[in-house]
């Protein structure tokens, strides 16, 4: 397929509306364990460091709390988003992708329906009986990165926002607005930095790939440098018009009820 509109009239076609929803039971349920970890590891790290380097700055005589710079906040959301990619997102991901897989194989007749997998159990299952428990987390080297890369980029750009957006909106630091739009910010640098990184993932895990690094030498050498890269960003549409207002009412949420906490729990 060549672009979304492509994918969206071949999968209609094939399976028809509940093929858009294929696999995602095991993700959906997911999804509240991925943010846990990501937004509790990161606290958890960032608190971490913040002690650490403020009793190193007693040492030298400078007695006031430390500031996180912006490498501090890539190295913590990095940690969080690689817990969150081996803990989680590793084995869910690969059952999405080979039950989608698995859509295209029965479309191009290499696959009867008889023998599909009916979901993402079933596909754990059957990995773990052919390859162990290490089958069910293919991939996961090019996930460990990406979401690495993606979480470290994600909170970075969603402290700019937060800092910078106030003198452009007018708005009073930490108001919903400019919390909205620092989640926008966060989920265009997520994606912008593992777009490529999720387009070899999923390759990998749907075993059109044996290896990321083979793929991205394949494409470079077919394609080109710039080819190669464009390749990886097929579907940019979607994963943008997607992320970024997930983010913001991901972001949102998350600071009005740990707001809330703080201030009556805490």
């Amino acid at each position: 397929s060549s672009g979304p509109i492509a994918v969206f009239s071949h999968t209609i076609k094939n399976g028809g509306m509940k093929a858009f929803y294929t696999g995602m039971a095991l993700p959906l349920a997911a999804q509240a364990a991925y943010k846990a970890t990501v937004f509790t590891t990161n606290r958890v790290t960032s608190n971490m460091l913040v002690d650490f380097k403020t009793k190193e700055q007693w040492k030298t005589g400078i007695f006031k709390p430390y500031e996180k710079t912006f490498s501090d906040t890539f190295l913590c959301g990095a940690i969080s988003g690689a817990v969150n990619a081996l803990v989680f997102v590793s084995p869910v991901e690969y059952a999405r992708n080979q039950l989608i897989a698995q859509h295209t194989r029965i479309a191009d007749g290499k696959m009867s329906k008889a023998s599909m997998m009916r979901g993402p159990f079933d596909v754990l299952s059957s990995t773990l009986k052919k390859e162990g428990i290490f089958g069910c987390w293919r991939g996961a080297g090019v996930t460990l990165v990406r979401d690495s890369v993606g979480c470290g980029v994600f909170f970075v750009m969603f402290e700019l926002g937060k800092k910078h957006l106030p003198s452009i909106t007018g708005s009073e630091q930490g108001s919903r607005l400019n919390t909205v739009g620092a989640g926008l910010m966060a989920g265009f640098g997520y994606w912008f930095a593992s777009l490529p990184l999720d387009s070899l993932k999923t390759l990998v895990q749907s075993g059109k790939a044996n290896s990321a690094i083979n793929t991205v030498s394949t494409l470079v050498k077919r394609d080109g440098v710039i080819g190669g890269i464009s390749q990886l960003y097929r579907g940019w549409q979607l994963a943008f018009g997607r992320g970024s207002p997930s983010a913001a009412v991901t972001l949102t949420t998350y600071s009005a009820v740990y707001n809330f906490c703080d201030k009556n729990l805490g």
